[in-house]
């Protein structure tokens, strides 16, 4: 819910994702929101550009160039993400006359996102579109389009309670929470702080809160998680990150930080993925001595480090994927060539280096000779 001040209703746009109806292809996410209970999650898996229109057009009429401001909350568990802002002329045959937009690259914690435009005065229609980058998942919302001149506030309800938060017209948020009998008990800033504590006595009327509990919130996380749900094959490393504060205990600083890391094991089981693994072998032709490898996975930062041994024979499992691979001894003077998966060689004395090989289950062999 919205309204604002010297702005007339067709020039406004704000969506808290409490609906499904807006936007086409994101999925709405109960476990993280900044306002009220849903977000916009938008997950990607292939590293290209994830993007995703608002259905709802505005339709102006503007008699002068007239700036707008655009804004979103944003969290990203890795990926750079967007919101952009699109325009159409009348009787424009293409899907927009002009576009702008702004970036994120913040990582781990709700960011606000904001950019202003000067709409020329020809444009008769108003979008927005969010993005994801690269790898990994995103979440929006509270996105907001407004006249720069105007005023915004927003509002998220709980039909059964009443108001749960309210964003200014900076869209800096202030959060409602109430007590087993939907009476208001705490009001908190936008950082989860509590500015004001509601009590009541015995026949429901308005109390002295007298000594508060002590309450607790949790450490941030930004680590990899796995997902529990691959059976034989290997699970994926997932980042996640939750921000300081998003879990609070009136038990303890464990309990608080217990909650977080159940949530962190939640979202890998929810969006982590898994592979197969490869059985890595090698040939050492000429039974060079003292040599190690080390494979560098390219696309999880993980090592594996493996001696080689005389003649031929098996070094052990590890992910499929693109590698750098590097082979050492400090014992061997010799000039030998080194190759690997099916297409990859080099030549050096006691040692190689190759850079981004591809390993899967038919191209698996190193060598030495």
């Amino acid at each position: 819910m919205a309204q604002a001040v010297n702005a007339k209703a067709n020039d406004l746009f704000f969506d808290s994702y409490e609906e499904s109806d807006t936007w086409n292809g994101v999925v709405l996410d109960n476990t993280k929101a900044h306002a009220g209970r849903y977000s916009a999650r938008l997950d990607n898996s292939s590293g290209g550009e994830i993007v995703r229109h608002s259905t709802q057009w505005l339709n102006v009429t503007l008699s002068a160039p007239t700036k707008f401001k655009y804004s979103g909350w944003v969290y990203s568990n890795g990926p750079s993400a967007d919101i952009y802002f699109f325009m159409k002329r009348a009787n424009e045959t293409g899907y927009y006359s002009y576009v702008d937009g702004v970036r994120t690259t913040t990582t781990g914690k709700w960011v606000l996102v904001e950019g202003e435009f000067t709409v020329p005065a020809d444009v008769t229609q108003l979008n927005i579109r969010i993005d994801n980058n690269e790898y990994g998942t995103v979440w929006f919302d509270d996105i907001r389009l407004h006249p720069s001149a105007s005023q915004m506030t927003t509002f998220t309800y709980d039909p059964l309670v009443g108001m749960t938060s309210q964003s200014d017209i900076n869209n800096r948020i202030t959060y409602f929470e109430y007590d087993g009998f939907g009476r208001l008990s705490l009001v908190r800033d936008d950082n989860k702080n509590i500015l004001k504590r509601y009590c009541y006595n015995y026949l429901g009327q308005p109390g002295d809160c007298g000594e508060q509990p002590t309450q607790w919130g949790n450490e941030p996380i930004n680590d990899y998680y796995y997902s529990n749900y691959c059976g034989s094959q290997t699970p994926e490393p997932y980042m996640v990150s939750v921000s300081s504060g998003m879990f609070t205990s009136l038990i303890s600083q464990q309990d608080a930080n217990n909650q977080a890391v159940q949530y962190a094991q939640q979202q890998a089981d929810l969006l982590g993925g898994c592979q197969s693994l490869l059985t890595l072998t090698y040939s050492n032709y000429y039974n060079a001595y003292g040599y190690t490898v080390e494979l560098y996975n390219n696309s999880t930062g993980n090592s594996y480090f493996f001696e080689v041994g005389y003649g031929s024979g098996t070094l052990g499992d590890i992910p499929a994927g693109n590698y750098n691979i590097y082979f050492n001894s400090p014992y061997d003077s010799n000039y030998r060539t080194f190759s690997a998966g099916c297409y990859y060689s080099t030549s050096g004395y006691g040692g190689a280096n190759l850079y981004s090989v591809d390993l899967n289950a038919s191209c698996n062999n190193l060598e030495i000779y």
